[in-house]
């Protein structure tokens, strides 16, 4: 036995084989990014809810599906995250995770995922190639009727 076999096994595999290692070099961590990026489907837009909860309240949900759907988005194209100021989230996970082009930001201020940029409300403004748009909660905006139109005016420049 002195030719010994040598197998050559794809990356692929091997990472799969070793899933559990207790020490990760900067490359798996970057497959991780990947990976996670491609199990999670792009969206076109992503909205940030300020909320209490875990999840949305129902009311919450169908006012924001009403507003997705007048911007002519199905349920498919966008993600509603619940943000609590417990549990803040930061503008590069979502960038990573979601991939999308436009985040929505309701009772937030941008400050709350640390951009390091600040805008007022119902005025969109790009960064890194995402466009953001701030705006109230949407218990208010669904209130008023003014908030309403104004959140329209911003979304009709966004969708034309």
């Amino acid at each position: 036995m002195k030719t010994a076999e040598k197998t050559k096994l794809p990356p692929a595999i091997l990472s799969s084989l070793y899933r559990n290692v207790l020490i990760a070099s900067q490359a798996n961590v970057v497959e991780d990014v990947s990976a996670e990026k491609v199990s999670l489907p792009s969206k076109r837009l992503v909205a940030l809810v300020a909320s209490k909860q875990d999840i949305l309240p129902e009311k919450e949900l169908v006012f924001l599906a009403n507003i997705m759907n007048a911007c002519k988005l199905k349920n498919e194209e966008y993600a509603a995250l619940p943000v609590q100021e417990s549990d803040p989230k930061h503008y590069l996970n979502i960038k990573t995770k979601y991939d999308s082009p436009l985040v929505l930001l309701f009772g937030l201020a941008p400050a709350s995922i640390e951009l390091p940029i600040h805008f007022p409300a119902f005025q969109p403004q790009s960064f890194q190639g995402i466009q953001y748009l701030a705006a109230p909660r949407l218990d208010e905006i669904e209130n008023d009727k003014a908030l309403k139109l104004q959140l329209w005016q911003c979304l009709k420049q966004i969708f034309p």
